[in-house]
C-alpha cells in the first residue's frame, strides 16, 4: 500500500525473517518507497519466563517450552549471517539489549513511523513492552505481525495474544484489524486509528 515508514523486527534469532524483510525492502525502494530495517534483540536469547501468562506454555506436554537463553544468537554470529547474504550495512540498524531495558521513551525518538512491525517475542512480558514502545510509531495502515500468536493452543490469556488484548483494552483509540494467519502459529493485523 506504499505506506511511508520503516520496518521493525523484535526478536531476530538467526535472521530468517529479517533477511526476507531486507529482500522486500529492495522491492519497496524500487517502487520509490524508502524504508529502513531495524532489528531488535538481546542477542542472548529469551530473558526467561517472568509472568504467569507464559507458564501454561512451559507445562505443555510436547508443546513449545520457552526458557531463558533459548534462541540465542550472538551479535557477532548475526552479523556474519548478514555478511554471508551480502547485505549492505546502510540498509539496516541493529539494536542490542533486553527489551525491558532498551525500549524506553527517549530511545524511541530516533525512529520514523512504522510501516511494518514484526513481533517475535514468543512470550507475554517482552511482547507487552514492545507494544507499548511502538504505540507512538503506529500509523493508519501499519502492519503488525505476531510470530507466535497461537503458540498456546489458541488460548487468548497467554503469550503474545494476551499482550495484544491488554494493549488494545488500554488504548481504545487503536484497533487491530485481523488480516491473515501465516505459518503454523503466526497472525497479522492492520492498524486502524480511530
Amino acid at each position: 500500500n506504499k505506506l511511508v515508514g520503516d520496518y521493525f523486527e523484535f526478536g531476530l534469532f538467526q535472521g530468517r525473517s529479517f533477511l526476507y524483510a531486507l529482500e522486500s525492502q529492495q522491492e519497496a525502494r524500487n517502487w520509490g518507497v524508502p524504508i529502513h530495517c531495524h532489528g531488535f534483540d538481546s542477542f542472548e536469547g529469551l530473558s526467561g519466563i517472568e509472568s504467569s501468562k507464559d507458564e501454561f506454555h512451559n507445562l505443555l506436554e510436547g508443546g513449545y517450552k520457552f526458557s531463558g537463553g533459548q534462541y540465542a544468537c550472538s551479535l557477532k554470529e548475526f552479523n556474519l549471517i548478514l555478511k554471508e547474504h551480502a547485505v549492505s550495512q546502510d540498509r539496516y540498524t541493529l539494536h542490542k539489549g533486553f527489551f525491558s531495558e532498551l525500549l524506553k521513551d527517549d530511545y524511541r525518538e530516533q525512529f520514523r513511523p512504522a510501516a511494518i512491525v514484526h513481533i517475535d517475542c514468543d512470550i507475554y512480558s517482552p511482547t507487552k513492552v514492545v507494544l507499548n514502545f511502538i504505540k507512538p510509531l503506529l500509523q493508519q495502515g501499519t502492519i503488525v505481525m505476531f510470530d507466535d500468536y497461537y503458540c498456546y493452543q489458541g488460548q487468548s490469556d497467554h503469550g503474545e495474544a494476551v499482550a495484544l488484548r491488554e494493549f488494545l483494552a488500554e488504548n481504545p483509540g487503536i484497533k487491530f484489524i485481523e488480516w491473515f494467519n501465516y505459518h503454523s502459529v503466526g497472525k497479522s493485523f492492520i492498524v486502524n486509528l480511530k
